[in-house]
C-alpha cells in the first residue's frame, strides 16, 4: 500500500532539512582572516558545594572515601564558599534519634574547619515524622 505524501508532511520535512543543513560548527571567516581566541583567566567569586543523601549510606563515617574527599575539599575551600546539605542527612527509619544524632554529628564534623557558610535543607528523611517541630530536633 502506497501512502500519499501530503503537502503538510512535505513542508515539515523541508523545514527540518533546511534548519539542519544551515547548521555550522566552524567559524565563518573572510578568506585569510584568523579567528580571535580569547583566553580569560578568572577566579570564581563564590563556590558552592552540594551534598545530599548521606543519611542513606550503609556505613556512614568519616572514613568513607567520598566523605573524606568532601572534608578535604571543604577544609581547603575559601571563605567565599557555601556548603549545602540538600536533605536525607539522617536515617529513613522513624524514631531512631540515636542514629540520627550521630549522622548530624557526622555532617557537622565534615564542616568543622570549613570557613564558608553551611545550610541544611530538609529532605524526605527529615520529613519522615510529618511533623515540622520534629524537624528542628
Amino acid at each position: 500500500m502506497i501512502k500519499k505524501i501530503h503537502l503538510k508532511d512535505y513542508s515539515r520535512f523541508l523545514i527540518a532539512f533546511l534548519l539542519v543543513s544551515c547548521a555550522t560548527y566552524k567559524p565563518q571567516l573572510k578568506k585569510g582572516e584568523q579567528p580571535i581566541i580569547k583566553t580569560v583567566q578568572k577566579t570564581p567569586s563564590h563556590t558552592f558545594f552540594i551534598a545530599g543523601g548521606t543519611g542513606n549510606l550503609k556505613n556512614p563515617s568519616l572514613n568513607d572515601e567520598t566523605l573524606k574527599l568532601l572534608r578535604t575539599t571543604l577544609d581547603n575551600a575559601p571563605a567565599e564558599s557555601t556548603m549545602l546539605f540538600t536533605g536525607d542527612y539522617i536515617s529513613p527509619q522513624k524514631d531512631n534519634w540515636e542514629k540520627d544524632s550521630a549522622l548530624v554529628d557526622l555532617q557537622l564534623q565534615l564542616v568543622k574547619n570549613f570557613k564558608g557558610h553551611t545550610y541544611f535543607i530538609p529532605g524526605i528523611n527529615e520529613w519522615k515524622s510529618k511533623n515540622a517541630k520534629k524537624i528542628e530536633k
